[in-house]
């Protein structure tokens, strides 16, 4: 068989396992209908225990469902939804995911949804890593799970003591409630902005 005559083309699934991007696709009731090799890495479960479940089961927390049915609601309008997400791994652990959610109309009709996430952490620090901005990532619970080289040179953090910690060690006894409030602001609606006062060299700044 001559193959330059018939020359060898990568399926769909193929291209859609090839990316880095974690590619999940639902129906409109979030039912996985599609799972691809970079969401069996992040999330933990394969795509043959993913298909069929409800998405809500192996991605979405329990903090995260009010934000997850007000991007429903944008998708049934017409808008995609592009944002920092909260998400479950198999393991339980909460991870801050990158996530853009898109839907797939038919005769102007949302049919189903196709979700692209990576993990925010990974994204944040190979660009934090050569910043000269302090970087902190937490969870929800304020532990950190990444800190950026420049947060020893701005606050004399070492990188090492602070990642597993909670950031309330390190902020003003009397800025606690601030930042939890901080915390709570819905991400979907405004943005997280403060001032906290925190320790450097045994001194608040």
């Amino acid at each position: 068989m001559d193959t330059e005559a018939f020359p060898l083309r990568p399926s769909a699934d193929e291209l859609l396992h090839a990316l880095g991007h974690a590619v999940i696709a639902t129906d409109t009731q979030g039912t996985v209908l599609s799972w691809n090799g970079a969401a069996e890495l992040l999330y933990g479960w394969a795509a043959v225990e993913a298909v069929g479940r409800d998405i809500t089961e192996v991605t979405v927390p329990e903090l995260s469902q009010q934000a997850a049915a007000e991007i429903m609601a944008a998708l049934r309008e017409g808008r995609s939804w592009s944002g920092g997400f909260p998400v479950r791994n198999r393991s339980g652990e909460v991870l801050h995911a990158l996530v853009t959610d898109s839907g797939v109309y038919r005769d102007g009709e949302l049919i189903g949804i196709v979700g692209a996430s990576l993990n925010l952490g990974d994204a944040v620090r190979h660009l934090m890593e050569r910043s000269s901005d302090a970087a902190v990532l937490v969870d929800e619970h304020g532990v950190v799970s990444y800190a950026s080289p420049a947060v020893a040179n701005l606050f004399g953090w070492p990188v090492d003591e602070v990642i597993g910690r909670p950031i309330t060690d390190r902020i003003h006894p009397e800025d606690h409630q601030s930042f939890e409030e901080l915390l709570a602001v819905d991400p979907t609606r405004e943005g997280r902005v403060g001032e906290l006062r925190v320790r450097t060299d045994g001194a608040w700044s």
